[in-house]
């Protein structure tokens, strides 16, 4: 397993909740996870480590019986929260929730700025190669008429 510096993709692998069957074992999965919780803080003012798990949970298939809502873990989310507030991408407020901080939302910014801008080159590069496609289609049809 590569090492990617934080604690929880160095460990054993963990469930993500009580309701989940499959371990997280997927590389990366720690980022992505933060990733979209910095984003669900960035859309709300304060957003507490309770909301949280009630957004990532999900159904707890109980058999035979109805399946519910169950939460996902606290643990993860708070200690995604606390990763983020050591970067600055967080901080804490008065009723202990969580908000976006000014550095972390300049960052935040930033980063969908460029991935808007990298989408925007790529649809225009495969515009650019449909376009000489077509051309070239076109040039051998003509060569193919005059024989």
């Amino acid at each position: 397993m590569t090492q990617t510096g934080t604690t929880y993709e160095r460990v054993r692998p963990i469930r993500s909740s009580t309701m989940e069957v499959r371990r997280l074992t997927r590389p990366g999965w720690f980022s992505r996870l933060s990733a979209a919780i910095a984003r669900h803080i960035y859309l709300r003012k304060d957003v507490g480590v309770g909301a949280l798990i009630k957004l990532h949970g999900g159904r707890n298939r109980r058999g035979n019986r109805p399946s519910h809502h169950a939460n996902a873990s606290a643990s993860v989310q708070r200690k995604i929260c606390q990763s983020l507030e050591k970067i600055g991408v967080l901080e804490q407020t008065e009723n202990n929730g969580r908000r976006i901080s000014q550095d972390g939302q300049r960052d935040l910014d930033r980063i969908a700025t460029a991935v808007v801008e990298a989408a925007k080159e790529e649809e225009d590069e495969e515009e650019e190669e449909g376009e000489g496609e077509a051309e070239a289609e076109g040039e051998g049809e003509e060569e193919e008429e005059e024989e």
